[in-house]
């Protein structure tokens, strides 16, 4: 079960901002040079479709911007935090979610070995 989905079951709630905010490894991939260089020639449209082209530069948008804006809000692995941004998960991302974990499992299992889903903690959120 992907870890969204898993959140959308116990969450409670948050606002996030439109632009997706930026912080790292919020896409729940590690941002280690192996794995965006695999995600970029393998998963290219899938992750872009997430979390928007700036994905590699750890600015979020897509179908999964308003998830996102509200998980940079949270402070480095507070899931408590990221289980409340649940809500904010609409259906096309969690459907492009499982594209792109099919798509990793598929050609990038080895370096995109998941994140936890808080890993990325905040860095900047432009909408804030």
């Amino acid at each position: 079960m992907k870890p969204l989905l898993v959140c959308a079951l116990f969450a409670i709630g948050c606002a996030g901002a439109p632009s997706g905010g930026t912080c790292s490894d919020a896409i729940g991939f590690p941002s280690t040079t192996d794995c965006e260089t695999c995600l970029a020639a393998s998963c290219t449209m899938e992750v872009s479709t997430c979390y928007g082209d700036g994905w590699q530069s750890s600015h979020l948008a897509g179908a999964c911007a308003t998830y996102t804006a509200c998980l940079c809000k949270c402070a480095v692995r507070d899931s408590s935090c990221a289980v409340s941004c649940a809500p904010d998960s609409s259906n096309a991302c969690l459907t492009c979610q499982d594209t792109l974990a099919a798509c990793v499992d598929s050609h990038c299992q080895s370096p995109c070995s998941p994140t936890m889903l808080f890993d990325g903690g905040t860095t900047s959120n432009p909408d804030m």
